[in-house]
């Protein structure tokens, strides 16, 4: 799935054919085209919308276009590990101690 501003693009399975989509926005409608093996756009339908304006629009997050979370997946990643063991410690403690018991 691609957004460029107010485009988007996708595919659905048709019967084993992938049919390719075409959903085209502006400031007053939706527009559904479908392509075929050749390239020939037919319009599917249109419908209004009530958005006063172009409601898909690919905004760059900074020049890298990453996100804001992307800079720090590492400690990410050691903070769900670090839970992950802490919890399994409290798992084998909890074992232990009910087999000290029985």
């Amino acid at each position: 799935m691609y957004h460029f501003n107010n485009l988007h693009f996708y595919d659905i399975d048709n019967d084993g054919k992938k049919v390719k989509y075409i959903e085209l926005y502006d400031r007053r409608s939706k527009k559904v085209y479908r392509t075929n093996e050749v390239g020939d756009r037919e319009l599917v339908f249109e419908e209004a919308h009530y958005f006063e304006g172009v409601p898909l629009i690919h905004f760059k997050n900074n020049e890298e276009m990453q996100g804001d979370f992307e800079q720090v997946i590492s400690l990410i990643d050691a903070y769900n590990a670090e839970q992950s063991n802490t919890l399994d410690d409290m798992d084998e403690f909890s074992d232990a101690y009910l087999a000290l018991i029985n």
